[in-house]
């Protein structure tokens, strides 16, 4: 995550009853991953309200459809569930969301198909 991602995000809190804080969905199955980048996140947005979940399916069926979140990080890689189904799933539910897909894999051909 650059500062200039950051810095979007800071421009995009909306104004209800003062500003809002950013609001962050971590997916990914690995725990400490998980936490990891949880910490790095505060670090540079200690107010942020951060969501975490190990699939989409378990952040669709935790985190309210209604919340408006900012940036959703996610594991390109999860067990059990087809990355290009998630990307829509979360699409569909967060459409004003940023999506940033996070992967160790260093070959990922099937992320340029994705629309933009």
């Amino acid at each position: 995550m650059g500062q200039k991602l950051i810095q979007s995000l800071q421009t995009k809190r909306t104004h209800i009853r003062g500003i809002r804080r950013v609001q962050i969905l971590v997916i990914d199955d690995h725990q400490l991953f998980r936490a990891g980048l949880v910490l790095v996140l505060r670090q540079f947005h200690p107010d942020a309200r951060v969501f975490e979940a190990s699939s989409v399916t378990q952040a669709l069926l935790h985190t309210p459809a209604s919340t408006a979140l900012d940036l959703i990080l996610m594991d390109w890689h999860l067990p059990q569930e087809d990355p290009n189904a998630n990307v829509q799933r979360i699409r569909s539910q967060w459409p004003q969301a940023r999506l940033v897909v996070v992967s160790a894999m260093e070959r990922l051909g099937s992320l340029a198909q994705l629309p933009t």
